[in-house]
C-alpha cells in the first residue's frame, strides 16, 4: 500500500465480489470531512440536502421509502418513549 489509495480490496470466498476495507488514513479523512464539510450549514440547508438525497434514493430504488419505514419503526418507538410521548 503506497498511501495514495483510500481502500484496499479484500478477497473473500470465490462466490462473492471483493469488498472494500478502508485504510486508517481513509477513515481519518472521512471523519475530518464529516466534521468540516457541513459545519456552516443551517438546519434548512441540511434538510434540503437530505430531502434531495432521499428523492434520489427513491429514483434509484422505487419503494425505498416504504421499505425504510419498517427499519425505522423501532427507532421511532424508542425516541417517542425517551421524549415522553405516547405511542403512535
Amino acid at each position: 500500500m503506497d498511501g495514495y489509495h483510500g481502500h484496499r480490496l479484500v478477497k473473500c470466498a470465490s462466490s462473492c465480489p471483493p469488498m472494500l476495507n478502508p485504510t486508517k488514513r481513509w477513515l481519518e479523512f472521512e471523519a475530518a470531512y464529516q466534521r468540516e464539510a457541513y459545519r456552516d450549514l443551517s438546519f434548512r440547508e441540511a434538510l434540503s440536502i437530505f430531502e434531495a438525497l432521499w428523492k434520489h434514493a427513491e429514483l434509484l430504488h422505487p419503494g425505498f421509502a416504504e421499505a425504510s419505514r419498517y427499519d425505522f419503526e423501532a427507532d421511532f418507538r424508542v425516541a417517542r418513549a425517551l421524549n415522553g410521548l405516547p405511542p403512535a
